[in-house]
């Protein structure tokens, strides 16, 4: 616990630090990297700290890069060359965020994200595995009723009718 302490503090005085000196040179405040983000959230995830890793996420994320031509990944090349100026994947964003709702026991924004994802990812197995579990553990709360299970397979079957080239459940 001591050391995710300090591992805490260290990553946020470098994104913070890193984010008062980039307002100084280019006026606004900037995202951290990928890396630098995806630390600060597991570290506060891991100090059950669940609230903070959302806000975090949420807020961090929602920055603008350093430049103007720093909005994602141009080409691989870009990656390999500096993955530090690379904004976080959409898919590892949202798979974090998703994990922290379900673990804040927030289901329904939780499943809410879930959708998301497989709307920008629609082949994404791990996603529609997660909402079927989720829908499972939401009917059994509901004393069996099954309109859960006959929502999600309405969704399921409309995304496949959407995308009838893709493998789904």
């Amino acid at each position: 616990p001591m050391i995710l302490t300090l591992a805490e503090k260290m990553i946020h005085k470098v994104i913070f630090e890193a984010d008062e000196d980039a307002t100084k040179q280019y006026g606004k405040n900037i995202q951290p990297g990928a890396e630098e983000l995806h630390l600060y959230v597991d570290i506060l995830c891991r100090q059950d700290k669940w609230e903070a890793a959302l806000d975090a996420l949420d807020t961090l994320r929602v920055r603008k890069p350093a430049s103007p031509a720093r909005v994602g990944i141009a080409d691989e090349q870009e990656f390999e060359s500096n993955p530090s100026t690379v904004k976080m994947f959409e898919l590892q964003a949202q798979t974090l965020r998703m994990g922290i709702l379900f673990k804040l026991g927030r289901r329904a924004e939780a499943e809410k994200q879930l959708l998301s994802m497989l709307d920008l990812f629609p082949d994404h197995w791990e996603g529609y595995s997660k909402l079927i579990d989720s829908t499972l553990a939401r009917m059994e709360n509901s004393d069996g009723d099954s309109a859960p299970v006959v929502e999600l397979l309405t969704v399921i079957l409309s995304r496949r009718a959407q995308e009838p080239l893709l493998r789904a459940p």
